[in-house]
């Protein structure tokens, strides 16, 4: 993702009518922001006794160089970005009023997804990543995922989906259908 881009998407989403940063705060002792490329699409805060975390999977080292099999973006939580987490959910861990944490990323860690209507990207190393080792040691209680996609039906009253896997509770490895909230388990990882 061209640095450009990266923070006209991030000031878009993360920015107030003037502009300034919403997330400038700490979280504890770190940061509610990274410092660097992730600055800008990256952020954590506090709500009532949730922290709430989102990371930045688009990977990039040089829009020359090619990283992965998609091209010159890799979907990986690493470095600086890697290492902020991990300050800001120990931190977020010490803080007594917290009581429940979510992270919340583009795409999928875990199988099974639905990938109709989709790239069907996923991180990097999956179940082995530094990522999700990181947010199975802080025992986060949720794992929140977009690039996947599910139908929703009406017929007749009655709620019929096809099932799309895009929130994991990651301290069991339950996956949650946002249709029926119904879990699938894994034994993996």
């Amino acid at each position: 993702m061209q640095p450009e881009f990266r923070k006209a998407l991030g000031n878009s989403f993360n920015s107030d009518y003037d502009e300034q940063p919403r997330y400038n705060g700490t979280i504890g002792d770190a940061r509610a922001r990274p410092l660097g490329n992730f600055s800008d699409t990256a952020y954590a805060y506090l709500h009532k006794n949730i922290l709430v975390v989102t990371v930045d999977p688009f990977y990039q080292e040089d829009p020359n160089k090619k990283i992965s099999q998609a091209g010159t973006v890799a979907m990986r939580i690493t470095g600086y970005q890697l290492d902020w987490l991990d300050q800001v959910l120990g931190e977020g861990r010490k803080l007594p009023q917290v009581k429940h944490i979510f992270v919340q990323a583009h795409v999928p860690v875990l199988h099974p997804v639905k990938k109709s209507r989709s790239s069907g990207q996923m991180m990097e190393d999956e179940e082995k990543s530094d990522f999700w080792k990181t947010l199975r040691k802080y025992n986060v209680d949720i794992y929140f995922t977009g690039e996947v996609s599910g139908k929703i039906h009406l017929t007749a009253g009655v709620r019929s989906c096809s099932p799309s896997y895009n929130s994991i509770h990651v301290s069991n490895q339950s996956f949650f259908s946002t249709c029926t909230g119904a879990p699938q388990h894994s034994d993996e990882g």
